[in-house]
């Protein structure tokens, strides 16, 4: 459970601002695990929409007290029948972190990382980022924990250029209970019956899920949820460099997840995509300008993830 807060807090905050369910541990079922190589990856299909994701997490080195990983993700969207200006864009993103237990009992860390969220990734510095986050996790207590971090970005949503601080409050009273209060996410699973499990987070002010499974039968369930993702890309060549192409993507869907193996995990979902929306814009909450809508249609996900 150590650190629990800041292991989430470094994937989920990317330094373009496109969090996504994609980020979390599968099933929201736990601490991310420490010192071993996790492979993700999922295709998403809808009206004229293609989605890939891929992510890899990769110790180099690790001993009782040290930790150095690598981690690279990558998205791509393919717009397959939709109007300008909307063409493939891409997010992709790297990272090594850096954590030690302290003989006090807690953790701290550091994670630098460069991304690119953009029809033309690396372009040139107008569609390039990066950023530095570091953090302190207090020594655990027996239901709860906290966490500390210093966030700087040179190119975000909100507060691109200023060291920006940030808490997380990790609570975990009973095993079946797990949530982690921060600024600007929260998560939560909680088993709140026999075979039900409630899982939800959002990331202020991108991402939002949830989701209530039932346990068919040993690990696997079944689930109903939602889920609200707003990205946003730097367009190449863009005459207002503060400019972004901001697409809005919400679903309801039906799955399924179980581990079918001691290293591969499986979901499987199927829903509708509702209105989906793209516009340009400085800012993430003003009018958007040239803002048009590719409609809802039929959506399906497959998740597969390698843990070794």
């Amino acid at each position: 459970m150590k650190a629990l807060g800041a292991l989430l807090l470094t994937p989920l905050l990317s330094v373009g601002g496109n969090a996504h369910a994609f980020d979390l541990p599968p099933l929201f079922g736990g601490a991310p695990q420490q010192g071993k190589t996790i492979l993700r990856w999922s295709p998403q299909f809808e009206d004229s929409l293609h989605r890939e994701q891929a992510s890899l997490s990769l110790p180099l080195y690790q001993d009782d007290e040290t930790l150095v990983s690598f981690g690279a993700k990558g998205s791509w969207l393919d717009f397959t029948d939709a109007p300008a200006p909307l063409d493939d864009l891409y997010d992709v993103q790297g990272s090594l972190t850096y954590s030690r237990n302290l003989a006090d009992g807690g953790t701290w860390g550091a994670t630098v990382a460069a991304q690119s969220a953009s029809d033309q990734p690396f372009a040139d510095r107008s569609v390039s980022a990066g950023n530095v986050t570091g953090f302190y996790a207090f020594k655990p207590a027996a239901k709860h924990q906290w966490s500390l971090f210093l966030v700087y970005s040179t190119r975000r949503t909100f507060g691109a250029g200023i060291p920006l601080p940030g808490f997380a409050y990790s609570y975990f009273p009973t095993p079946d209970f797990r949530a982690v209060f921060g600024l600007p996410f929260g998560f939560i699973r909680w088993k709140f019956a026999e075979r039900w499990t409630f899982s939800g987070f959002v990331v202020l002010p991108v991402t939002a899920r949830g989701s209530i499974g039932y346990t068919v039968f040993g690990p696997a369930q079944i689930y109903l949820g939602a889920e609200f993702v707003r990205q946003n890309f730097w367009l190449k060549g863009r005459a207002n460099e503060d400019e972004r192409l901001f697409f809005d993507d919400s679903r309801v869907f039906l799955g399924a997840r179980s581990p079918i193996s001691r290293v591969f995990y499986l979901e499987i979902e199927a829903g509708l995509a509702l209105d989906r929306r793209f516009g340009q814009s400085t800012e993430t909450f003003a009018r958007w300008k040239n803002a048009q809508s590719l409609g809802g249609g039929f959506t399906s996900r497959l998740g597969v993830t390698a843990s070794f």
